[in-house]
Parts: structure tokens; C-alpha cells; sequence
């Protein structure tokens, strides 16, 4: 949900029509855009006039996967007691920055940005 203001500001911005779809409503489609073979979201298709995909995104812009991926490495093995918790706490925290920290968004926009672009060079 936290990048749906950025896609919405590009689409308006080049005039594109959005739809959305949710991760569970069409389940053939999410699973032929897997990430690391989960279905993760958020996952933005961008399709032609006939329906085909020209691009995709998501679900995170390079620079925030980083801070996800170097948080992931600080938590315990899955098998520790303490595990749940800490994942809870990690995610928690890195939402919490993604919403405060401008540069958060600055990184989502300019990845889309940029996936558009190369869509329609």
C-alpha cells in the first residue's frame, strides 16, 4: 500500500489507465511473476493495448530491498524461540521507516520511473 501513492502520481502524470488486482483473486497470473518463488506484493504489471505485459515491478525498489535483505541477516535462526518476535520487530521497524523517510519514497518512485521509461523506449 505504501507505494500505491507513487504509481498513482506517475500514471496521472503520463495519463495510464490502472487497474488493480488482488495477490489472491487471480492466482494463475501472480504465480507466472513469482519473487524468489513467493508470491509477493506489492507487483506491478504494466500491460499494452492488448493486455500483454511490457513490464513489471516490485515488489521493492533495489535500495529498499537492501535494508530489508541486511535486516533479515541480523535476525536469529527460524528455529529460535525469540524468532517470530524479532522478524515482528524487524518488519515493524522497516515499515515505519519506509512511511517516514522521504528517500524511502524517492527510491520507489525513480525505479518506477525508470521501468517505465524503459517500457516505452
Amino acid at each position: 500500500m505504501l507505494n500505491n501513492p507513487i504509481i498513482r502520481k506517475i500514471a496521472e502524470a503520463t495519463q495510464l489507465e490502472i487497474h488493480c488486482v488482488y495477490r489472491d483473486e487471480d492466482t494463475d497470473l501472480i504465480d507466472r511473476y513469482l519473487t524468489n518463488g513467493g508470491r509477493s506484493i506489492p507487483m506491478y504489471l504494466f500491460l499494452d493495448q492488448i493486455g500483454q505485459v511490457v513490464g513489471k515491478w516490485g515488489p521493492r525498489a533495489s535500495q529498499r530491498q537492501q535494508l530489508v535483505t541486511e535486516a533479515r541477516a541480523q535476525l536469529p535462526e527460524k528455529d529460535d524461540p525469540s524468532f517470530e518476535e524479532k522478524q515482528k520487530e524487524m518488519y515493524t521497524t522497516l515499515q515505519g521507516k519506509f512511511v517516514k523517510d522521504p528517500q524511502c519514497a524517492k527510491w520507489v518512485y525513480e525505479d518506477m520511473k525508470n521501468v517505465i521509461i524503459d517500457m516505452l523506449s
